[in-house]
């Protein structure tokens, strides 16, 4: 019999002393085995291990795998596996738990073995895992098949990757895989794989500020197969810079994605939003994009093709293409403010149920814009079309309904000087018209040979276009058939019918009586308003003049995380407040030497961290240990639990004083929680994340804090009908108020008025962050709430709609504005906006 601890042997006396010689015998033999072998045993309850403590040698020799597997397998739930400088070579290596692998930045490498034809790390049915500062090398040249990816999620949830080298993948580097939702991937470099960050029927990921060179297919997609189950949706590619690839970025079978901010240079397709297979992509915002064309441009620069619709292409960059810079073939979308400059060839627009407006057409080695098919409800307004080697726009096919208004075409037809005309159409406008248009030569330029040409059978009302070297045929009142020759700018007014007999530029015109504008009121006097920035070099500069603003004469306490991820500090807002403090921003592995001099301007003896260690290392805390007198840290397994801990420490810090409402908002994105962070700051509201488990998730902490009344953020894509149902049988249907708008603008506006007209915040000393990104907004929340105003997000480069309705609806309480952020956050096109919603 054998019990663990001890030895029991049954034995006959006889022959006792040589029985027991052969066990001595053998036990020195195992002891002089184990005095060379050593085999490590971590706790089960180890919350760090280091893959060299299974085995580990990082020498680019024989396999690492089984000593990083048994790393993974060993540390606790939650845990850090860590990665000391070395190339580990390695087969698969599989992830089903929390848990964070840290290396020490690029010298932290993982190669995959050869021959091995896996994926390398394949993490799957599970949620919160963190890969940080390493590299990975996919060995591409080793591998016989399989299609392995660097890193890839299957069924993962609330992840990141961050500061992670990733290159040559046969597959993609990061496989964001169906059911992996809320996965983050930031501040990393790609290089020679077939795809970098390929999110597969998932949602509500982020993709940003990343580096990709030499990509073989796609650098950045989000998409579903055909036929699939619709999960591609609201996921975030925002600030990354791809270079060299065979398309920057693809948007196929998805909706609700956002596409901003992205450099995309000498790509053969730029950037493409695709319906394929009756599987559309919809409802798609693709803004403040760089394009710029190479010897590798040869497809087309953006792309929104049928049967994708109801898309926003707003604000784009398009120069150097040497195909198609800008393909217009999406309906129900708006094409709008655009700059397309210096390509090779037309923009085409190739669909009916379109707004293309306020856009940039300019330098194109062929006709300006062409409209190539058959069409009907084209609006083209406000746009500007110069410089085209050939016609400024040319019509092949019949156009209804289409709508030519307020266009500027000048100086077009440039490689045939005074044979081409500005506007040239070879087919009929039906019911159509040509308002308000500047179709002129520059001075000195006699480029296009008249400004317009409409074929006979067209019905198109006419009016106030300026216009030069017109051959016009003219029906003065009581004569006919005089014909004049009009050779200077000429403002026409009338409703004119085009019913030429082919000859450019020749018109019948109807008899009108000159309308007499009236006399404008003079405009009263502008009211003083005061408008000032509250900013810095960056985002921890201005998080710094945000906090001197807000606590000029010190505080306390000071709440610190992160500045280069959102999640962690979302709720930060009320804790700040509640303990009378800033919220300031690091860098993970270094407090900026501004932030720690802010910390002594303001006297602060005290510091809570935001986020476990992948948000801020031990080295801050280490600095702020040393700075303080009491540093605490709160922090989760992931984004949600973080959030609930903080929510708690709200409570506990406002005593009495909490009420019992809670806000809650979804933990896929920062916008929402940022718009409402001065509501919930100034009332001491705590704010839950709202995920995958929807009610089950936040149940345990409504219980902690004592919650009895919940306000939702955000629309049913942010946070799911069901959630609201729920939270109404919890607390009744009373007790539950969703403040919603259609994106996250309309959204921040509704949260604005919602905390003038129900909580007694208001509108003067107005704050004005970009909702782009979250550093600005994030510190500003408190400040607003010492002010007990409000706050507005934007647009970087326009303000939005939303927003300045807010603005001219309360202009009259308004004396102060203030903006959070310099030009590169809050451009002077917003600041000038601002002050005209304000006249």
């Amino acid at each position: 019999m054998c019990i663990k601890g001890q030895v029991h042997v049954g034995i006959r006396t006889t022959g006792l002393k040589v029985y027991a010689s052969k066990v001595v015998i053998l036990m020195t033999a195992l002891a002089v085995i184990s005095s060379f072998v050593s085999v490590p045993v971590a706790s089960a309850a180890a919350t760090s291990v280091s893959v060299t403590d299974f085995g580990a040698n990082g020498t680019d020799t024989g396999d690492d795998t089984t000593a990083f597997q048994s790393a993974v397998d060993a540390v606790a739930s939650g845990g850090t596996v860590t990665i000391p400088a070395g190339t580990y070579v390695l087969g698969q290596v599989r992830i089903n738990k929390p848990l964070e692998i840290a290396g020490v930045g690029a010298t932290s490498l993982l190669k995959l073995r050869s021959g091995a034809n896996q994926t390398l790390l394949a993490i799957s049915n599970t949620t919160g895992v963190t890969v940080r500062d390493l590299a990975i090398d996919g060995n591409i040249s080793g591998q016989t098949g399989g299609y392995p990816h660097g890193i890839q999620f299957s069924a993962t949830t609330d992840s990141i990757v961050t500061r992670v080298d990733i290159r040559n993948c046969e597959k993609s580097a990061v496989s964001v895989y169906e059911g992996s939702d809320r996965v983050s991937v930031t501040n990393s470099r790609f290089d020679n794989n077939e795809n970098d960050v390929e999110i597969h029927s998932s949602a509500y990921n982020y993709c940003a500020d990343n580096y990709a060179t030499n990509t073989q297919y796609e650098s950045w997609v989000s998409y579903e197969q055909a036929g699939g189950p619709g999960k591609a949706h609201h996921n975030t590619i925002v600030n990354n810079v791809s270079i060299g690839a065979y398309a920057g970025i693809n948007i196929e079978r998805s909706h609700d994605d956002l596409v901003q901010g992205n450099t995309i240079q000498n790509a053969k397709w730029g950037i493409m939003v695709q319906g394929r297979d009756s599987t559309y992509s919809y409802n798609e915002t693709v803004i403040d994009n760089t394009l710029i064309g190479g010897a590798n441009s040869t497809q087309w620069g953006i792309t929104a093709e049928n049967p994708s619709h109801t898309n926003t292409i707003a604000r784009n960059s398009v120069s150097g293409w040497l195909a198609t810079p800008l393909n217009i073939q999406s309906t129900d979308s708006v094409f709008e403010g655009n700059t397309i400059s210096n390509n090779r060839t037309a923009v085409a627009v190739k669909t009916s149920d379109v707004i293309i407006r306020n856009n940039v057409f300019t330098g194109s080695g062929q006709v300006g814009v062409i409209f190539g098919d058959a069409l009907s409800d084209v609006v083209f307004e406000g746009n500007t079309v110069s410089g085209s080697a050939e016609e400024g726009v040319l019509v092949l096919e019949p156009l209804t309904r289409f709508g030519f208004i307020r266009n500027t075409v000048t100086g077009n037809g440039t490689s045939a000087s005074g044979t081409l005309d500005g506007v040239y159409s070879v087919a009929t406008w039906i019911d159509s018209a040509l308002l308000g248009n500047t179709i002129i030569n520059p001075a000195g330029v006699a480029a296009q040979k008249h400004p317009v040409t409409i074929p006979t059978g067209s019905t198109v009302a006419v009016a106030n276009n300026q216009m030069s070297a017109i051959s016009a045929a003219l029906l003065p009142t009581g004569t006919s058939g005089k014909t004049i020759t009009v050779s200077q700018f000429v403002a026409e007014s009338g409703v004119w019918e085009c019913t030429a007999s082919g000859i450019p530029g020749t018109w019948t015109l109807q008899e009108s009586i000159p309308t007499v504008e009236p006399t404008p009121e003079p405009a009263p006097e502008p009211r003083p308003i005061s408008q000032t920035s509250v900013q810095g070099n960056d985002r921890y500069t201005t998080n710094v003049a945000v906090s001197q603003a807000a606590y000029p004469n010190g505080a306390d306490v000071v709440i610190v995380a992160t500045g280069e991820n959102w999640p962690d500090a979302l709720g930060g807002a009320t804790l700040a407040n509640a303990v009378g403090g800033p919220i300031l921003l690091t860098k993970r592995n270094q407090l900026p030497a501004v932030v720690l001099a802010e910390i002594r301007r303001l006297g602060a003896t005290q510091a809570i961290i935001l986020g476990g260690t992948s948000a801020v290392s031990t080295s801050v805390e280490s600095v702020l240990v040393n700075e303080l007198e009491l540093v605490r840290r709160i922090g989760g397994i992931n984004r949600y639990a973080t959030a609930a801990a903080i929510a708690e420490a709200c409570v506990e810090a406002l005593g009495g004083t909490y009420d019992g409402t809670v806000l809650c908002a979804t933990g896929s994105s920062f916008a929402d929680a940022l718009a409402a962070s001065p509501l919930a700051a100034a009332k001491g509201w705590p704010l839950v994340l709202v995920g995958p488990d929807g009610v089950a998730g936040i149940s345990a902490t409504l219980d902690a804090i004592g919650a009895d009344n919940a306000v939702i953020l955000g629309g049913t894509s942010a946070v799911p009908a069901k959630v609201e149902t729920g939270l109404a049988a919890r607390f009744g249907t009373g007790n539950v108020e969703r403040i919603a708008g259609s994106d996250r603008y309309a959204t921040s506006a509704a949260i604005a008025q919602w905390a003038v007209t129900n909580a007694g915040l208001g509108w003067n000393n107005l704050a004005v962050a970009t909702g782009e990104n979250f550093p600005d907004a994030l510190a500003g929340g408190v400040l607003q709430a010492v002010d007990n105003s409000v706050l507005l997000l934007t647009m970087s480069k326009g303000l939005s709609k939303d927003a300045r309705a807010c603005i001219a609806d309360n202009r009259a309480e308004i004396n102060t504005v203030k903006y959070l952020g310099g030009q590169s956050a809050l451009s002077a096109g917003v600041r000038t906006a601002v002050a005209g919603a304000l006249r």
